[in-house]
Protein backbone atom coordinates (compact mmCIF):
# COMPACT_ATOMS: atom_id res chain seq x y z
CA UNK A 1 0.00 0.00 0.00
CA UNK A 2 1.41 3.36 -0.81
CA UNK A 3 1.05 6.18 1.23
CA UNK A 4 -1.69 8.75 0.26
CA UNK A 5 -1.81 12.34 0.54
CA UNK A 6 -4.69 12.93 2.84
CA UNK A 7 -7.09 16.08 3.64
CA UNK A 8 -6.51 17.36 6.88
CA UNK A 9 -8.88 16.12 9.57
CA UNK A 10 -10.18 19.36 10.84
CA UNK A 11 -11.54 20.41 7.28
CA UNK A 12 -13.09 16.90 6.29
CA UNK A 13 -14.20 14.55 8.64
CA UNK A 14 -15.58 13.28 6.19
CA UNK A 15 -12.59 10.81 5.30
CA UNK A 16 -13.09 9.26 9.14
CA UNK A 17 -15.10 6.18 7.51
CA UNK A 18 -12.63 5.40 4.81
CA UNK A 19 -10.15 5.54 7.48
CA UNK A 20 -11.83 3.43 9.72
CA UNK A 21 -12.20 1.21 6.44
CA UNK A 22 -8.48 0.63 5.87
CA UNK A 23 -7.95 0.19 9.38
CA UNK A 24 -10.17 -2.98 9.52
CA UNK A 25 -8.97 -4.25 6.15
CA UNK A 26 -5.29 -4.03 7.70
CA UNK A 27 -5.99 -6.61 10.55
CA UNK A 28 -8.17 -8.04 7.95
CA UNK A 29 -11.15 -7.59 10.10
CA UNK A 30 -14.42 -9.86 8.46
CA UNK A 31 -16.29 -8.55 11.73
CA UNK A 32 -18.39 -5.92 12.51
CA UNK A 33 -17.19 -3.29 15.27
CA UNK A 34 -19.33 -0.15 15.52
CA UNK A 35 -17.69 2.86 14.14
CA UNK A 36 -15.02 5.30 16.06
CA UNK A 37 -17.46 7.92 18.65
CA UNK A 38 -16.01 11.46 18.86
CA UNK A 39 -15.15 12.76 22.06
CA UNK A 40 -12.02 14.28 24.45
CA UNK A 41 -10.26 17.31 25.42
CA UNK A 42 -6.32 17.83 25.49
CA UNK A 43 -6.01 16.38 28.99
CA UNK A 44 -7.55 12.85 27.97
CA UNK A 45 -5.84 10.35 25.67
CA UNK A 46 -5.53 11.08 22.04
CA UNK A 47 -7.62 7.72 21.30
CA UNK A 48 -9.31 4.87 23.49
CA UNK A 49 -10.61 1.31 23.29
CA UNK A 50 -12.90 0.17 25.62
CA UNK A 51 -12.32 -3.62 25.83
CA UNK A 52 -14.75 -4.13 27.11
CA UNK A 53 -17.77 -2.92 25.23
CA UNK A 54 -14.80 -2.76 22.16
CA UNK A 55 -16.17 0.92 21.28
CA UNK A 56 -13.47 2.98 19.99
CA UNK A 57 -13.25 6.38 20.40
CA UNK A 58 -11.20 9.08 18.84
CA UNK A 59 -10.35 12.41 20.28
CA UNK A 60 -10.96 15.19 17.90
CA UNK A 61 -9.71 18.13 19.87
CA UNK A 62 -6.25 16.83 20.37
CA UNK A 63 -5.87 15.19 16.96
CA UNK A 64 -6.50 18.57 15.52
CA UNK A 65 -4.05 20.55 18.37
CA UNK A 66 -1.72 18.14 17.25
CA UNK A 67 -2.02 18.58 13.61
CA UNK A 68 -2.45 14.51 13.20
CA UNK A 69 -5.80 14.76 11.07
CA UNK A 70 -4.25 12.60 8.00
CA UNK A 71 -3.07 9.78 10.76
CA UNK A 72 -6.11 8.37 11.28
CA UNK A 73 -5.74 5.00 9.29
CA UNK A 74 -3.06 4.62 12.21
CA UNK A 75 -4.74 5.40 14.96
CA UNK A 76 -7.60 3.62 14.12
CA UNK A 77 -5.22 0.37 13.97
CA UNK A 78 -3.30 1.45 16.54
CA UNK A 79 -6.42 1.34 18.77
CA UNK A 80 -7.36 -2.61 16.92
CA UNK A 81 -4.67 -4.00 17.86
CA UNK A 82 -5.52 -3.43 21.69
CA UNK A 83 -8.63 -5.45 20.63
CA UNK A 84 -6.84 -7.89 18.77
CA UNK A 85 -3.76 -8.88 20.18
CA UNK A 86 -2.20 -6.65 22.87
CA UNK A 87 -3.80 -6.97 25.82
CA UNK A 88 -6.76 -8.38 23.52
CA UNK A 89 -8.71 -8.87 27.28
CA UNK A 90 -8.58 -7.23 30.19
CA UNK A 91 -8.07 -10.85 31.93
CA UNK A 92 -4.60 -10.61 30.37
CA UNK A 93 -3.83 -6.67 30.92
CA UNK A 94 -4.49 -7.09 34.99
CA UNK A 95 -2.00 -10.21 34.64
CA UNK A 96 0.31 -7.91 32.92
CA UNK A 97 -0.49 -5.13 35.66
CA UNK A 98 0.21 -7.20 39.11
CA UNK A 99 3.18 -8.71 37.07
CA UNK A 100 4.71 -5.24 36.78
CA UNK A 101 3.83 -4.63 40.48
CA UNK A 102 5.30 -7.84 41.88
CA UNK A 103 8.76 -8.46 39.88
CA UNK A 104 9.78 -4.10 39.22
CA UNK A 105 11.08 -1.58 41.83
CA UNK A 106 9.02 1.55 39.68
CA UNK A 107 6.04 3.04 41.54
CA UNK A 108 4.27 5.47 39.79
CA UNK A 109 5.10 4.62 35.62
CA UNK A 110 3.97 1.75 34.18
CA UNK A 111 6.09 0.02 31.26
CA UNK A 112 2.81 -1.75 29.99
CA UNK A 113 1.43 0.83 28.19
CA UNK A 114 4.94 1.38 25.95
CA UNK A 115 5.00 -2.44 25.86
CA UNK A 116 1.64 -3.00 24.25
CA UNK A 117 2.53 -0.18 21.86
CA UNK A 118 5.40 -1.28 20.60
CA UNK A 119 4.39 -4.83 19.36
CA UNK A 120 1.24 -2.85 17.61
CA UNK A 121 3.25 -0.55 16.04
CA UNK A 122 5.45 -2.63 14.86
CA UNK A 123 3.58 -4.66 13.30
CA UNK A 124 1.39 -1.65 11.71
CA UNK A 125 4.96 -0.38 10.13
CA UNK A 126 4.94 -3.35 8.06
CA UNK A 127 2.80 -1.41 6.09
CA UNK A 128 4.42 1.75 4.69
CA UNK A 129 1.58 3.96 4.92
CA UNK A 130 0.55 3.61 8.98
CA UNK A 131 3.96 3.98 9.27
CA UNK A 132 4.47 7.19 7.83
CA UNK A 133 1.64 7.89 10.01
CA UNK A 134 2.78 6.64 13.03
CA UNK A 135 6.67 8.90 12.28
CA UNK A 136 4.02 12.00 11.95
CA UNK A 137 2.13 11.31 14.93
CA UNK A 138 5.71 10.91 17.19
CA UNK A 139 6.89 13.88 15.62
CA UNK A 140 4.07 15.90 16.69
CA UNK A 141 5.46 15.42 20.44
CA UNK A 142 7.91 17.81 21.84
CA UNK A 143 11.82 16.36 21.32
CA UNK A 144 13.83 19.00 22.88
CA UNK A 145 17.35 17.97 24.67
CA UNK A 146 15.32 19.01 27.91
CA UNK A 147 12.58 16.80 27.50
CA UNK A 148 14.89 13.67 28.09
CA UNK A 149 14.54 14.21 31.92
CA UNK A 150 10.21 14.18 31.51
CA UNK A 151 10.46 10.86 30.45
CA UNK A 152 13.72 9.00 29.44
CA UNK A 153 12.05 5.79 29.05
CA UNK A 154 9.83 7.09 26.27
CA UNK A 155 12.42 8.36 24.24
CA UNK A 156 14.33 5.23 24.55
CA UNK A 157 10.94 3.67 23.54
CA UNK A 158 11.32 5.79 20.38
CA UNK A 159 14.84 4.39 19.98
CA UNK A 160 13.76 1.34 19.56
CA UNK A 161 11.35 2.35 16.56
CA UNK A 162 14.14 3.80 14.60
CA UNK A 163 15.67 0.68 14.93
CA UNK A 164 13.31 -1.68 14.10
CA UNK A 165 11.98 0.51 11.44
CA UNK A 166 15.55 1.42 10.38
CA UNK A 167 14.80 5.09 10.45
CA UNK A 168 17.63 7.45 9.95
CA UNK A 169 19.21 8.12 13.44
CA UNK A 170 17.41 10.67 15.40
CA UNK A 171 14.42 11.00 12.74
CA UNK A 172 12.08 10.13 15.84
CA UNK A 173 14.20 11.44 18.75
CA UNK A 174 15.74 14.23 17.14
CA UNK A 175 17.53 16.19 19.50
CA UNK A 176 16.18 14.19 23.33
CA UNK A 177 17.71 11.16 21.44
CA UNK A 178 21.07 13.04 20.98
CA UNK A 179 20.59 13.49 24.79
CA UNK A 180 19.45 10.37 25.71
CA UNK A 181 22.42 8.73 23.98
CA UNK A 182 24.87 11.23 26.38
CA UNK A 183 23.17 10.17 29.19
CA UNK A 184 22.36 6.85 29.13
CA UNK A 185 25.97 5.25 27.05
CA UNK A 186 24.76 2.28 24.76
CA UNK A 187 21.44 3.61 24.46
CA UNK A 188 21.32 3.15 20.75
CA UNK A 189 22.67 -0.83 20.99
CA UNK A 190 20.45 -1.79 23.35
CA UNK A 191 17.63 -0.40 21.45
CA UNK A 192 18.90 -2.19 18.59
CA UNK A 193 18.99 -5.69 20.34
CA UNK A 194 15.90 -5.07 21.83
CA UNK A 195 13.89 -4.30 18.29
CA UNK A 196 15.40 -7.87 16.79
CA UNK A 197 15.10 -10.07 20.42
CA UNK A 198 11.66 -9.32 21.45
CA UNK A 199 9.52 -10.28 18.40
CA UNK A 200 11.26 -14.01 18.62
CA UNK A 201 9.96 -14.01 22.70
CA UNK A 202 6.62 -14.70 21.04
CA UNK A 203 3.87 -16.25 21.69
CA UNK A 204 4.75 -16.06 25.46
CA UNK A 205 3.35 -12.21 25.84
CA UNK A 206 4.68 -12.62 29.45
CA UNK A 207 8.28 -13.27 28.63
CA UNK A 208 8.11 -10.69 26.17
CA UNK A 209 7.21 -8.18 28.93
CA UNK A 210 9.93 -9.52 31.55
CA UNK A 211 12.69 -8.95 28.59
CA UNK A 212 11.18 -5.55 27.90
CA UNK A 213 10.86 -3.78 31.12
CA UNK A 214 14.38 -5.30 32.48
CA UNK A 215 15.88 -3.14 29.49
CA UNK A 216 13.47 -0.50 29.18
CA UNK A 217 13.17 0.28 32.95
CA UNK A 218 17.19 1.28 33.03
CA UNK A 219 15.94 4.53 31.45
CA UNK A 220 12.79 5.49 34.43
CA UNK A 221 15.01 7.07 37.12
CA UNK A 222 14.82 5.56 40.66
CA UNK A 223 14.89 7.49 43.74
CA UNK A 224 15.58 5.38 46.99
CA UNK A 225 13.92 2.73 45.36
CA UNK A 226 10.56 4.63 43.78
CA UNK A 227 10.25 6.32 40.83
CA UNK A 228 10.74 10.34 40.70
CA UNK A 229 7.43 11.63 39.00
CA UNK A 230 8.48 11.23 35.46
CA UNK A 231 5.59 13.50 33.17
CA UNK A 232 4.70 10.20 30.61
CA UNK A 233 4.77 12.10 27.13
CA UNK A 234 3.70 8.53 25.26
CA UNK A 235 0.51 10.02 23.06
CA UNK A 236 -0.83 6.61 23.54
CA UNK A 237 -0.93 5.97 26.98
CA UNK A 238 -3.72 5.54 28.60
CA UNK A 239 -5.72 4.21 25.02
CA UNK A 240 -7.86 0.73 26.64
CA UNK A 241 -10.31 0.69 29.59
CA UNK A 242 -8.94 -1.08 33.11
CA UNK A 243 -10.37 -4.93 33.49
CA UNK A 244 -13.09 -5.77 35.88
CA UNK A 245 -12.33 -6.44 39.92
CA UNK A 246 -13.20 -10.76 38.72
CA UNK A 247 -9.90 -10.04 36.39
CA UNK A 248 -7.95 -8.80 39.00
CA UNK A 249 -9.05 -11.45 41.54
CA UNK A 250 -8.17 -14.02 38.73
CA UNK A 251 -4.53 -12.42 38.20
CA UNK A 252 -3.93 -12.58 42.28
CA UNK A 253 -1.95 -15.79 41.74
CA UNK A 254 0.45 -16.30 38.67
CA UNK A 255 -0.45 -18.77 35.88
CA UNK A 256 1.48 -21.44 34.29
CA UNK A 257 2.78 -18.97 31.45
CA UNK A 258 3.94 -16.22 33.91
CA UNK A 259 5.60 -19.11 36.10
CA UNK A 260 7.22 -20.21 32.64
CA UNK A 261 8.61 -16.82 31.60
CA UNK A 262 10.09 -16.01 35.00
CA UNK A 263 11.53 -18.99 34.66
CA UNK A 264 13.13 -18.12 32.04
CA UNK A 265 14.12 -14.85 32.99
CA UNK A 266 15.78 -16.15 35.39
CA UNK A 267 17.77 -18.72 33.38
CA UNK A 268 18.27 -15.27 30.60
CA UNK A 269 19.77 -13.04 33.71
CA UNK A 270 16.82 -10.36 32.83
CA UNK A 271 15.75 -10.97 36.11
CA UNK A 272 17.76 -11.25 40.01
CA UNK A 273 16.59 -14.40 41.69
CA UNK A 274 16.32 -11.92 45.22
CA UNK A 275 13.65 -10.07 42.59
CA UNK A 276 11.45 -13.07 42.45
CA UNK A 277 9.28 -13.43 45.77
CA UNK A 278 8.10 -17.25 46.23
CA UNK A 279 4.72 -18.58 45.48
CA UNK A 280 3.40 -16.82 49.07
CA UNK A 281 5.29 -14.17 49.11
CA UNK A 282 3.90 -13.53 45.15
CA UNK A 283 0.63 -13.47 46.30
CA UNK A 284 0.84 -11.09 48.93
CA UNK A 285 3.03 -8.85 46.79
CA UNK A 286 -0.16 -8.82 44.21
CA UNK A 287 -2.92 -8.53 46.53
CA UNK A 288 -0.68 -5.75 48.35
CA UNK A 289 -0.38 -4.11 44.78
CA UNK A 290 -3.93 -3.17 44.15
CA UNK A 291 -4.35 -0.74 46.37
CA UNK A 292 -2.06 0.96 44.50
CA UNK A 293 -3.38 -0.31 40.82
CA UNK A 294 -6.75 0.80 41.64
CA UNK A 295 -6.71 3.35 43.46
CA UNK A 296 -9.36 6.23 43.49
CA UNK A 297 -11.56 3.23 42.53
CA UNK A 298 -12.61 1.45 46.14
CA UNK A 299 -15.36 -0.41 45.67
CA UNK A 300 -13.15 -2.32 42.24
CA UNK A 301 -11.08 -3.07 44.50
CA UNK A 302 -13.35 -4.32 47.28
CA UNK A 303 -14.96 -6.56 45.11
CA UNK A 304 -11.96 -8.01 43.97
CA UNK A 305 -10.78 -8.47 46.82
CA UNK A 306 -14.16 -10.23 47.98
CA UNK A 307 -13.86 -12.55 44.90
CA UNK A 308 -9.90 -13.58 45.88
CA UNK A 309 -11.25 -13.86 49.62
CA UNK A 310 -14.10 -16.70 48.70
CA UNK A 311 -11.97 -18.40 46.34
CA UNK A 312 -9.25 -18.65 49.12
CA UNK A 313 -12.08 -19.54 51.05
CA UNK A 314 -13.23 -22.63 48.70
CA UNK A 315 -9.68 -24.71 49.76
CA UNK A 316 -10.74 -24.97 52.96
CA UNK A 317 -14.70 -25.66 52.69
CA UNK A 318 -16.22 -28.79 53.13
CA UNK A 319 -19.07 -30.12 50.90
CA UNK A 320 -22.67 -30.59 52.68
CA UNK A 321 -23.51 -33.84 53.51
CA UNK A 322 -25.81 -36.09 51.33
CA UNK A 323 -29.22 -36.68 52.26
CA UNK A 324 -29.37 -40.68 53.43
CA UNK A 325 -33.27 -40.78 53.79
CA UNK A 326 -35.06 -43.35 51.88
CA UNK A 327 -35.96 -42.29 48.78
CA UNK A 328 -39.17 -42.56 46.54
CA UNK A 329 -39.98 -45.98 44.65
CA UNK A 330 -40.15 -43.55 41.28
CA UNK A 331 -37.60 -45.23 38.77
CA UNK A 332 -39.30 -47.95 36.62
CA UNK A 333 -37.17 -51.27 36.61
CA UNK A 334 -37.29 -55.21 35.87
CA UNK A 335 -40.85 -57.18 34.95
CA UNK A 336 -41.73 -59.99 36.68
CA UNK A 337 -44.64 -62.20 37.25
CA UNK A 338 -48.09 -60.83 38.83
CA UNK A 339 -49.12 -63.20 41.05
CA UNK A 340 -52.46 -63.35 43.31
CA UNK A 341 -52.32 -61.24 46.22
CA UNK A 342 -50.47 -58.55 44.68
CA UNK A 343 -52.09 -55.29 44.27
CA UNK A 344 -53.68 -55.08 40.62
CA UNK A 345 -52.74 -51.98 40.31
CA UNK A 346 -48.72 -53.24 39.68
CA UNK A 347 -49.72 -54.64 36.63
CA UNK A 348 -47.92 -53.46 33.38
CA UNK A 349 -50.98 -54.33 30.98
CA UNK A 350 -49.26 -52.49 27.73
CA UNK A 351 -45.91 -54.23 28.48
CA UNK A 352 -47.89 -57.95 29.63
CA UNK A 353 -49.78 -57.88 26.57
CA UNK A 354 -46.72 -56.16 24.46
CA UNK A 355 -44.36 -59.71 25.63
CA UNK A 356 -47.05 -62.38 25.50
CA UNK A 357 -50.04 -61.27 23.00
CA UNK A 358 -53.44 -60.56 23.84
CA UNK A 359 -54.77 -63.82 25.26
CA UNK A 360 -51.34 -65.18 27.81
CA UNK A 361 -50.99 -61.30 28.64
CA UNK A 362 -54.29 -61.24 30.42
CA UNK A 363 -54.05 -64.65 31.60
CA UNK A 364 -50.46 -63.86 33.26
CA UNK A 365 -49.63 -60.28 33.61
CA UNK A 366 -46.55 -59.06 34.50
CA UNK A 367 -45.49 -56.28 37.09
CA UNK A 368 -43.49 -53.37 36.84
CA UNK A 369 -40.77 -53.30 39.40
CA UNK A 370 -39.66 -49.84 40.55
CA UNK A 371 -36.71 -48.85 42.31
CA UNK A 372 -35.16 -46.24 44.97
CA UNK A 373 -34.05 -42.37 42.95
CA UNK A 374 -30.92 -42.34 44.01
CA UNK A 375 -30.35 -41.01 47.43
CA UNK A 376 -27.03 -39.46 47.20
CA UNK A 377 -28.25 -36.87 44.72
CA UNK A 378 -30.33 -35.55 47.38
CA UNK A 379 -28.97 -32.89 49.85
CA UNK A 380 -29.38 -33.15 53.63
CA UNK A 381 -31.99 -30.32 54.50
CA UNK A 382 -30.24 -28.54 57.07
CA UNK A 383 -31.35 -25.64 58.76
CA UNK A 384 -28.85 -22.83 60.80
CA UNK A 385 -27.97 -19.68 60.95
CA UNK A 386 -24.60 -18.00 61.83
CA UNK A 387 -24.00 -14.85 63.89
CA UNK A 388 -20.98 -13.47 63.17
CA UNK A 389 -18.75 -10.76 64.81
CA UNK A 390 -15.29 -9.71 63.51
CA UNK A 391 -12.81 -7.61 65.42
CA UNK A 392 -11.08 -5.67 62.58
CA UNK A 393 -8.89 -3.31 64.74
CA UNK A 394 -6.14 -1.62 63.70
CA UNK A 395 -3.52 -4.78 65.13
CA UNK A 396 -5.31 -6.99 62.16
CA UNK A 397 -4.45 -5.47 58.68
CA UNK A 398 -7.00 -4.31 56.06
CA UNK A 399 -8.10 -6.73 53.92
CA UNK A 400 -8.28 -4.48 50.57
CA UNK A 401 -4.68 -3.99 51.13
CA UNK A 402 -3.01 -7.17 52.66
CA UNK A 403 -4.59 -10.66 53.40
CA UNK A 404 -5.99 -10.83 56.78
CA UNK A 405 -6.11 -14.40 58.20
CA UNK A 406 -9.27 -13.37 60.10
CA UNK A 407 -11.26 -12.37 57.46
CA UNK A 408 -10.66 -14.87 55.89
CA UNK A 409 -11.43 -17.25 58.69
CA UNK A 410 -14.77 -15.44 59.03
CA UNK A 411 -15.70 -16.12 54.95
CA UNK A 412 -14.51 -19.97 55.61
CA UNK A 413 -17.28 -20.03 58.19
CA UNK A 414 -20.12 -17.70 56.71
CA UNK A 415 -19.49 -19.52 52.93
CA UNK A 416 -20.12 -23.40 55.45
CA UNK A 417 -22.74 -22.22 56.77
CA UNK A 418 -24.55 -21.06 53.28
CA UNK A 419 -23.86 -24.45 52.02
CA UNK A 420 -25.46 -25.78 54.50
CA UNK A 421 -28.91 -24.61 53.50
CA UNK A 422 -28.10 -22.08 56.57
CA UNK A 423 -28.57 -18.38 57.17
CA UNK A 424 -25.74 -15.59 57.88
CA UNK A 425 -25.61 -11.87 59.49
CA UNK A 426 -22.31 -10.75 60.53
CA UNK A 427 -20.76 -7.50 62.25
CA UNK A 428 -17.33 -5.65 62.33
CA UNK A 429 -16.41 -3.70 65.12
CA UNK A 430 -13.59 -1.80 66.27
CA UNK A 431 -13.84 1.19 68.10
CA UNK A 432 -16.97 1.21 66.68
CA UNK A 433 -19.15 -1.03 64.36
CA UNK A 434 -21.16 -1.90 61.13
CA UNK A 435 -23.61 -4.28 60.46
CA UNK A 436 -25.10 -6.50 58.34
CA UNK A 437 -27.76 -7.73 59.92
CA UNK A 438 -30.48 -9.04 57.47
CA UNK A 439 -29.75 -12.52 57.28
CA UNK A 440 -28.56 -13.81 53.92
CA UNK A 441 -28.10 -16.82 51.64
CA UNK A 442 -25.87 -15.10 48.97
CA UNK A 443 -22.31 -15.57 49.60
CA UNK A 444 -21.62 -12.92 47.42
CA UNK A 445 -23.07 -9.93 49.95
CA UNK A 446 -22.10 -11.33 52.85
CA UNK A 447 -18.92 -11.81 51.31
CA UNK A 448 -18.50 -8.09 50.04
CA UNK A 449 -19.61 -7.40 53.29
CA UNK A 450 -16.49 -8.60 55.29
CA UNK A 451 -14.18 -6.48 53.07
CA UNK A 452 -15.28 -3.73 55.59
CA UNK A 453 -12.71 -2.27 57.51
CA UNK A 454 -12.44 -0.07 60.24
CA UNK A 455 -8.98 0.25 62.10
CA UNK A 456 -8.08 1.85 65.61
CA UNK A 457 -9.35 0.66 69.05
CA UNK A 458 -11.00 -2.36 69.99
CA UNK A 459 -14.80 -2.35 71.48
CA UNK A 460 -17.48 -5.26 71.36
CA UNK A 461 -20.78 -4.40 71.07
CA UNK A 462 -22.05 -6.15 74.13
CA UNK A 463 -25.29 -3.81 73.38
CA UNK A 464 -25.90 -5.00 70.24
CA UNK A 465 -24.83 -8.74 71.24
CA UNK A 466 -27.98 -8.05 74.11
CA UNK A 467 -30.52 -7.15 71.44
CA UNK A 468 -29.70 -10.05 69.43
CA UNK A 469 -30.20 -12.35 71.76
CA UNK A 470 -33.58 -10.76 72.92
CA UNK A 471 -34.46 -10.59 69.29
CA UNK A 472 -33.86 -14.66 68.58
CA UNK A 473 -35.37 -16.10 71.62
CA UNK A 474 -37.16 -17.88 69.35
CA UNK A 475 -34.49 -19.29 67.21
CA UNK A 476 -31.12 -18.39 68.40
CA UNK A 477 -28.34 -18.48 66.45
CA UNK A 478 -24.34 -19.74 66.85
CA UNK A 479 -22.73 -16.60 67.52
CA UNK A 480 -18.74 -16.79 66.58
CA UNK A 481 -16.13 -14.07 67.47
CA UNK A 482 -13.11 -13.83 65.80
CA UNK A 483 -10.78 -11.32 67.87
CA UNK A 484 -8.35 -11.47 70.56
CA UNK A 485 -7.50 -10.70 74.27
CA UNK A 486 -8.92 -7.48 73.55
CA UNK A 487 -12.62 -9.28 73.97
CA UNK A 488 -11.52 -10.16 77.89
CA UNK A 489 -10.91 -6.30 78.45
CA UNK A 490 -13.90 -5.20 77.04
CA UNK A 491 -16.56 -8.11 79.13
CA UNK A 492 -15.03 -6.85 82.16
CA UNK A 493 -16.51 -2.81 81.58
CA UNK A 494 -19.68 -2.73 83.04
CA UNK A 495 -22.62 -5.01 82.73
CA UNK A 496 -20.97 -6.96 79.78
CA UNK A 497 -19.85 -9.82 81.39
CA UNK A 498 -24.18 -10.82 82.11
CA UNK A 499 -24.57 -9.72 78.17
CA UNK A 500 -22.04 -12.81 77.35
CA UNK A 501 -23.49 -15.28 80.13
CA UNK A 502 -27.22 -14.39 78.75
CA UNK A 503 -26.02 -14.94 74.88
CA UNK A 504 -23.74 -18.15 75.57
CA UNK A 505 -27.16 -19.38 77.49
CA UNK A 506 -28.97 -19.51 75.14
CA UNK A 507 -27.09 -20.88 72.26
CA UNK A 508 -23.68 -22.10 71.12
CA UNK A 509 -21.37 -18.75 71.89
CA UNK A 510 -17.81 -19.57 70.48
CA UNK A 511 -14.60 -17.16 70.68
CA UNK A 512 -11.73 -17.78 68.16
CA UNK A 513 -8.66 -16.02 70.16
CA UNK A 514 -5.83 -14.83 68.73
CA UNK A 515 -2.46 -15.33 70.19
CA UNK A 516 -4.62 -17.58 72.99
CA UNK A 517 -3.43 -20.27 75.05
CA UNK A 518 -5.75 -22.37 77.07
CA UNK A 519 -3.76 -21.65 80.53
CA UNK A 520 -3.63 -18.19 80.19
CA UNK A 521 -5.95 -16.54 82.70
CA UNK A 522 -7.75 -14.73 80.27
CA UNK A 523 -8.46 -17.09 77.99
CA UNK A 524 -10.32 -18.68 81.06
CA UNK A 525 -12.14 -16.13 82.50
CA UNK A 526 -14.04 -15.74 79.08
CA UNK A 527 -14.84 -19.62 79.40
CA UNK A 528 -16.06 -19.04 82.72
CA UNK A 529 -18.15 -16.42 81.50
CA UNK A 530 -20.25 -19.17 79.86
CA UNK A 531 -18.57 -18.60 76.09
CA UNK A 532 -16.38 -22.22 74.52
CA UNK A 533 -12.91 -20.66 73.56
CA UNK A 534 -10.86 -21.72 70.90
CA UNK A 535 -7.29 -20.48 70.90
CA UNK A 536 -5.79 -19.84 67.98
CA UNK A 537 -2.04 -19.30 68.21
CA UNK A 538 -1.09 -17.34 65.36
CA UNK A 539 -2.83 -15.58 62.65
CA UNK A 540 -1.70 -17.87 60.15
CA UNK A 541 -3.93 -20.73 61.98
CA UNK A 542 -7.38 -18.80 61.56
CA UNK A 543 -8.65 -20.42 58.19
CA UNK A 544 -7.57 -23.87 58.93
CA UNK A 545 -8.80 -23.50 62.56
CA UNK A 546 -12.39 -22.15 60.99
CA UNK A 547 -12.66 -24.74 58.48
CA UNK A 548 -12.10 -27.57 61.10
CA UNK A 549 -14.83 -25.80 63.46
CA UNK A 550 -17.26 -25.49 60.14
CA UNK A 551 -17.02 -29.90 59.87
CA UNK A 552 -17.22 -29.91 63.55
CA UNK A 553 -20.80 -27.33 63.45
CA UNK A 554 -22.22 -28.14 59.98
CA UNK A 555 -20.81 -31.97 59.21
CA UNK A 556 -23.87 -34.46 60.01
CA UNK A 557 -22.60 -36.77 62.85
CA UNK A 558 -22.96 -41.02 62.03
Amino acid sequence: MEAQALPPYRRDPSRVPAAWKRALDFWGMAIAIAPPQHKGGLNDPLAYIDLKTRDVVVNDTKVSAQDIGDCLEAIFAHELGHHLHYPHSLATQARLELLEHELLPIRGYSLLNLFSDFLINCTLAKDATLQAQLTQIYRSMPAAAEDVKKDPAFFFYLLCFEEAWMCDPYALTRDAGKQLEQDFPGARAEAQQLAEELPNLAPNLFTQFIYFASVVSRYQPLESGNAQKSQELNPTAGDHSKPEAGDYADALERSPQEKDAIKRALGQGWLKPEQVPDAAASQRKRASALPGVLAGDPKKLAEAMAIHYRRLAERYLIQPPKNERAAEPIIPSTLSAWEVGDAPKEIDWRASVSQGGVDIGLMQPLKRDFIEDDPTDAVREFRTRLEIYLDVSGSMPDPKNALNPMTLAAQVLAMSCVRHEGQVRALIYSSNHVKHWVWTRSEMEISRFLMTYIGGGTDFPFAVLSASVKETKASPPIRIVLTDSDFHANMNTGTNRSFLKEAAQQGQFITLLNGAQESAPWVKAIADAGARTICVATMEQFPKTAAALARALFERKE
